[in-house]
């Protein structure tokens, strides 16, 4: 229990609480002559770059016990992950129509990523949405939310996690785009309690953004 609360408490720190720290802290010696002066979009660039590199490391460290059980327990589960990433995926579709129908807007979550893309480093990007985000999000809201398998407290936390974690990829907070990634957020957490695998669901989290920027390049390119 205590190596879920910290899990918690890392992942808003390292996320929420240090960019903040680290952008005072550049624009203080940057005002002095002691480091280079950089644009508001770099300088959150460079900090995301550590962040995003230093919160996986921490999320192994901290729940290294759950890593290392459900490593060896991946074997019977590896064939669910393909089909658990086209669940997700076909979820992410209803997402969208929940956006097009409350949002009034044609923007959807595959279009946002690819705007994404082509507005910072693909690459970071890419690192930060298929390897960086599913450790994190997985360690924090599946793992360390839901610490029960079933009953009410077990929707309960379900609910909660999945809300939270809509709120942290909302740029807005608009109706649509919040039912649309609670509702991943629900799949997910349904995924996780029903067989209490993180790494599973990492793997699963991890081949839905994969797809998700894959099928957004090939529509750019190809329609």
């Amino acid at each position: 229990m205590h190596r879920k609360r910290n899990m918690i408490i890392t992942y808003i720190f390292i996320l929420f609480i240090f960019p903040v720290i680290m952008s005072i802290a550049a624009l203080f010696a940057a005002d002095r002559g002691y480091i280079p002066k950089l644009e508001r979009n770099d300088l959150l660039y460079y900090i995301n770059i550590f962040s995003y590199t230093l919160i996986p490391f921490l999320c192994f460290i901290i729940l290294r016990s759950d890593f290392s059980s459900d490593i060896k327990k991946m074997g019977k589960h590896l064939l669910k992950v393909i089909p658990f990433v086209l669940i997700v995926f076909a979820t992410s579709i209803l997402g969208n129509i929940a956006i097009n129908y409350f949002d009034h807007t044609s923007t959807t979550a595959n279009q946002q990523m690819l705007q994404q893309l082509q507005a910072t480093n693909m690459y970071f990007t890419t690192y930060m949405t298929v390897v960086a985000a599913p450790i994190a999000e997985e360690s924090v809201f599946r793992c360390s939310l839901i610490s029960t398998r079933g009953g009410f407290m077990g929707f309960v936390m379900l609910i909660i996690s999945s809300a939270l974690f809509s709120l942290v990829h909302l740029q807005s907070i608009t109706i649509g785009a919040f039912i649309a990634y609670a509702l991943i957020g629900v799949v997910l957490g349904i995924i996780y309690m029903k067989y209490r695998n993180l790494v599973l669901n990492i793997l699963v989290h991890s081949g839905y953004n994969a797809l998700s920027i894959i099928l957004s390049i090939l529509l750019k390119n190809y329609l």
